[in-house]
C-alpha cells in the first residue's frame, strides 16, 4: 500500500521542514488574561481613534437601524394605508442610507488607520527583543520561522483590527438595536425571530470550532513553509557545491 502524499513529505529529508517540530506546534498563552492586558496596552496608546472609530460604528448601525423603519413608512405611504408627504420620506430615508454608506467608508478608513498604527508597534518591538536574543536562539529556531511570526502572524492581528474588530461592534449594536425594534412593533414575531437566531448561534458555535481547527493548521503550515524555503534559498550555494539537487 503505498504511503499518503502527507507522510511521504514528512519522510523526505528536506532541510527545514522536520526541524525543531515544537517550533510550530500550536501554542497558547499561558496567562489569558495578561496576554489580553498586553494588547489592550496597545490600543490605550491609540485611545482617540477608538474613541473615534466606535463612534462612527455607532452612527452606522443607526442609521442601519432607522433606515428599515423609514421604508415601511413609505410602503404604507404607497399602500393608501396612512396617510402622509411621500417625497418627504423618500428623501429623509435617501439621506439615511447616504450618511450609512459614508459611515461604512470612514469606519474602513479609521480602522485600517488604526490597525496599522497598531502593528508599528508591535513588529518595533518584536524586532527590538529579536535583535537582542542570543545567537543560540537563531541557531536552534528556523529562520523562516522565525520571520513568519514577523510577518503573517502579525498581519493577522491587523486584519483582526481593521476587519473583524469593527464588525463585531457593528453586529453586537446591530442585534440590539433590532432587536429592541421588533419589539417596539411586534413582540410575537420578536420572539419568533429569536427562535431562529438561537439556532443560528448553534450552527455556528459548530462551525466555528471546525474553522478554528483548520486555521491552526494552516499557521502551521505556513510556518513550516516559511522556514523550508528560506533555508532552501539561503543555502542553495551549499547544495550546488556538493551536488545535492537531486536530493533536495
Amino acid at each position: 500500500m503505498s504511503e499518503p502524499k502527507d507522510q511521504k513529505l514528512a519522510n523526505q529529508n528536506i532541510p527545514g521542514m522536520n526541524r525543531h517540530e515544537r517550533f510550530v506546534e500550536v501554542q497558547h498563552a499561558e496567562h489569558l488574561g495578561a496576554t489580553l492586558k498586553r494588547i489592550f496596552a496597545y490600543f490605550a496608546h491609540e485611545r482617540g481613534m477608538v474613541i473615534f472609530m466606535l463612534s462612527v460604528v455607532i452612527f452606522g448601525t443607526l442609521c442601519s437601524v432607522y433606515a428599515p423603519s423609514l421604508q415601511s413608512r413609505a410602503i404604507d405611504r404607497i399602500a393608501g394605508v396612512r396617510a402622509g408627504n411621500l417625497p418627504g420620506i423618500v428623501i429623509l430615508m435617501l439621506c439615511v442610507y447616504l450618511l450609512h454608506s459614508m459611515s461604512q467608508l470612514l469606519q474602513g478608513v479609521v480602522s485600517a488607520q488604526l490597525s496599522q498604527r497598531v502593528v508599528k508597534h508591535m513588529r518595533e518591538e518584536l524586532f527590538a527583543k529579536l535583535v537582542d536574543l542570543p545567537v543560540r536562539y537563531l541557531d536552534t529556531h528556523s529562520h523562516g520561522d522565525v520571520m513568519s511570526r514577523m510577518t503573517n502572524d502579525i498581519e493577522n492581528i491587523s486584519t483582526t483590527v481593521s476587519q473583524s474588530l469593527p464588525s463585531l461592534f457593528s453586529g453586537v449594536l446591530t442585534i440590539i438595536g433590532t432587536v429592541a425594534i421588533m419589539l417596539w412593533y411586534c413582540w410575537q414575531l420578536a420572539l419568533l425571530s429569536c427562535a431562529t437566531v438561537l439556532l443560528t448561534l448553534l450552527a455556528t458555535k459548530i462551525l466555528s470550532g471546525r474553522v478554528r481547527k483548520f486555521s491552526r493548521k494552516r499557521q502551521q503550515l505556513l510556518g513550516k513553509l516559511n522556514g523550508t524555503v528560506e533555508e532552501m534559498i539561503s543555502g542553495y550555494r551549499t547544495v550546488v557545491a556538493y551536488n545535492r539537487q537531486d536530493k533536495t
